[in-house]
Order: structure tokens, then C-alpha cells, then sequence
């Protein structure tokens, strides 16, 4: 029982980490990610309606609204407020967990430790879901934020890999070159934190190192995917896993 419990505490600890960059917590745990930074594909829109990935049909829950829900902890803060907040969607997904099980090759011991959030989204408008996928744990999280993966909603292939990711992510309703660009924050190096925007050209985002910084947000509109308040989750253990 013992062992036990001194495990469960080490995990607690090693997971209170990323939660959304700028908001104050760190991560502590090692940074030997796979990602090279390498992003390559097409990314689209946001949230409900759409299929549930992991049975096959039609999928009817849609995500919380979030807009609602307690923030003191200040990690919305920053949302301007012409962006609609929601959810991750809460049912266990066996194509996503399949595509971060072998991107990331992580390994079974790790998976009831590795958690993953995920929207639907349809970032150029042509009715095909996609999934924003972002991925916390030993194996994708580092001092500047976690992982994330963009998934094709049909097969479950993975269209783009970024790194450096912290949430929530807003979608906006401007398009560039077709897509929805992407604007969260980015943190940690001992950099000061700042809004950066990826931007969709020759058929992928920019990934977050090299993305642009940009100032005031208030007139921006749109969704902001991920509003899960990560800390809240990792103390009442409300998340999905791997093993779920």
C-alpha cells in the first residue's frame, strides 16, 4: 500500500506541469520527444457534430461549453471575448490513443500516465472532421508546454505534429490561405510569455518555435478548443488516458 501510494504522489507530481504556459506552472519532466518539429499537412475548423472516432457513429454529445465554468484560476484569462470556449470531448478514442501510442512510440508501462484531450475540427470548411489532438506526459511534455497532433477524422491519420503546444488553442474565424489559423500561447526557455499565431501554407501550420508574436487579440473571433482547466484535472483525476 505503501509503495503504492508513494507511486501515485510521484505521478501527481510529475503531471502538475504544462498547464497552459503562461498561467504559472512548469513542467519538470524529460523532454526526449519524438517530434523534430516537423509539420506537414492541412488542418481545419472546430468542434461539434461530426463522428465519434472510436465507434464509428455518428457522434451527437457535443463539448461542454466552457464559458460558464470557474475560471479563478486564470487560465482563460486570456481569451478575447469574441471567442466561444468549450470542452475536450470526454469519450475515450481508439483511433487517437492509436496514433500517439505509435508516433510517439510510447511504451505500455507509460500509457495509464500519458493523458490526451481532443476537439473535432473542420478548419477549411469542406465538412470533413479532423482531430486537434494535444498529448501530456513523460513522452511529449517539456518546460514549454505539451504535444499535439492534427488527425485525419476518417482514418485517423496524422496530417501535422507540433511541439511547444499549451491550451487552450483558439481557432479563429479568419482564414489564411483557405485555413483557420491557430493562436495560443507560447512560454518557457525564460522567454517572456506571448500570443503566437500559426498560419496554414503549402499545406501546413507553422509550428510554434518559429511562429510569429502578435499583440492585442481582442478583436479576435472564433473557438477556443481545450478549455479544460488541466491542473483542476490532475487533482480530481478527471482525464483520459491511454489505458482508458
Amino acid at each position: 500500500m505503501r509503495n503504492q501510494l508513494f507511486k501515485f504522489l510521484c505521478i501527481v507530481i510529475a503531471s502538475v506541469i504544462v498547464f497552459n504556459g503562461c498561467s504559472g506552472l512548469k513542467t519538470e519532466v524529460k523532454t526526449d520527444v519524438k517530434t523534430d518539429g516537423t509539420e506537414e499537412a492541412e488542418s481545419k475548423n472546430i468542434i461539434a457534430g461530426g463522428t465519434d472516432q472510436s465507434s464509428g457513429a455518428n457522434k451527437t454529445d457535443e463539448p461542454e461549453a466552457a464559458d460558464q465554468m470557474d475560471t479563478a484560476s486564470g487560465f482563460m484569462d486570456w481569451l478575447p471575448k469574441g471567442v466561444t470556449k468549450v470542452m475536450s470531448e470526454t469519450k475515450p478514442n481508439d483511433q487517437v490513443k492509436a496514433a500517439i501510442i505509435k508516433y510517439y512510440e510510447i511504451p505500455e508501462e507509460e500509457w495509464g500516465e500519458t493523458r490526451y484531450y481532443y476537439n473535432y475540427v473542420d478548419l477549411n470548411e469542406d465538412n470533413k472532421d479532423e482531430i486537434f489532438v494535444f498529448v501530456m506526459g513523460n513522452y511529449v511534455s517539456g518546460s514549454g508546454g505539451s504535444s499535439a497532433l492534427l488527425l485525419n477524422g476518417e482514418d485517423g491519420s496524422i496530417e501535422q505534429a507540433f511541439t511547444l503546444v499549451n491550451t487552450p488553442v483558439i481557432v479563429t474565424d479568419e482564414k489564411v490561405n483557405g485555413n483557420r489559423s491557430l493562436i495560443l500561447q507560447r512560454s518557457g526557455g525564460g522567454a517572456a510569455c506571448e500570443n503566437v499565431i500559426l498560419t496554414y501554407k503549402k499545406g501546413v501550420y507553422t509550428n510554434v518555435a518559429d511562429a510569429e508574436a502578435i499583440g492585442s487579440i481582442d478583436d479576435v473571433k472564433g473557438t477556443a478548443i481545450i478549455c479544460n482547466d488541466l491542473a483542476a484535472d490532475i487533482e480530481n483525476q478527471n482525464y483520459l488516458t491511454l489505458q482508458d
